[in-house]
């Protein structure tokens, strides 16, 4: 570390001794993701994954962690979407303090991430959401309808605001990876909207509240879903009507990569006719 950067290259010498350094650094490092528009969960998130990584590591020096100390503080998760979500966060944290100065390596480059399985989509019946949605109280309606016609997350619906409406769409505020995305507005959704007070669609709701509301509407009609499923029930009708169009189907999902994408698309394999005549 060079001195030109004043007093605070004084402080890299002890910065992995010292623990009064990490609550500094941390705040740092969530005020630099802010900046760079990741949402308040992700903040949050990393903060927490961070919390329990220093505890893990017990004094040892940040310039000092190995990519053992990494495996064995992710071996402890048994879920290999935690220990995934676990190695980005402090893959991220490394890579942050590198870009900064205050440290030369990042030991998350030696520690391969763990392999996710390839689950499919879970869509809820046609019949069931539309189930959902007529016996909801409307505010939970407007929560359902939402997931099911714009494939929003229950963040993404938490967030709505009408400025983000129009005649025609919805912009979708800060998707995933910080990203907007612009969704056709259904004409069942947009009837529902039009009455919807200027301001937050759901004031004061936060994303679980939204979980949590969906939730327990569906246990108290009997869908053995998660409110997710309702984007999975989206994306898998936009396949079958799209005739498979993944491009089309991954742009309204808003998806990163078409590989996400692929698995709506294979909602009704190549086949189907033939096996639904076996032993007839």
């Amino acid at each position: 570390m060079t001195g030109d950067r004043g007093d605070r290259g004084a402080s890299i010498a002890p910065l992995g001794v010292a623990a009064s350094h990490l609550p500094r650094l941390l705040t740092e490092f969530a005020a630099y993701q802010a900046g760079r528009g990741f949402s308040v969960r992700t903040i949050a998130r990393r903060a927490w994954s961070l919390g329990k990584f220093h505890e893990h590591l017990d004094g040892i020096p940040l310039d000092k962690v190995t990519a053992a100390d990494v495996e064995v503080w992710l071996y402890r998760f048994p879920s290999a979407q935690s220990r995934y979500s676990m190695r980005s966060d402090v893959r991220q944290w490394f890579r942050f303090l590198i870009r900064r100065g205050y440290l030369t390596t990042n030991p998350t480059d030696d520690v391969e991430p763990p392999r996710l399985p390839k689950r499919a989509a879970t869509p809820i019946p046609a019949v069931q959401v539309r189930r959902a949605i007529d016996t909801a109280s409307p505010r939970t309606r407007l929560m359902i309808m939402c997931g099911c016609f714009a494939g929003m997350r229950v963040a993404e619906i938490a967030r709505l605001h009408t400025r983000d409406i129009t005649n025609e769409l919805i912009i979708v505020r800060g998707g995933k990876g910080g990203h907007d995305r612009l969704i056709p507005l259904a004409p069942e959704l947009a009837l529902a909207l039009l009455h919807v007070p200027d301001g937050p669609v759901f004031p004061n709701t936060s994303d679980h509240a939204v979980s949590d509301a969906i939730r327990h509407h569906f246990r108290k009609i009997g869908i053995q879903h998660r409110p997710h499923d309702l984007r999975h029930s989206f994306g898998t009708e936009l396949a079958k009507i799209t005739n498979g169009n993944l491009l089309q189907v991954q742009r309204l999902m808003g998806h990163a990569s078409a590989q996400t994408t692929q698995r709506y698309i294979g909602w009704a394999p190549a086949g189907a006719e033939y096996i639904a005549q076996l032993f007839q």
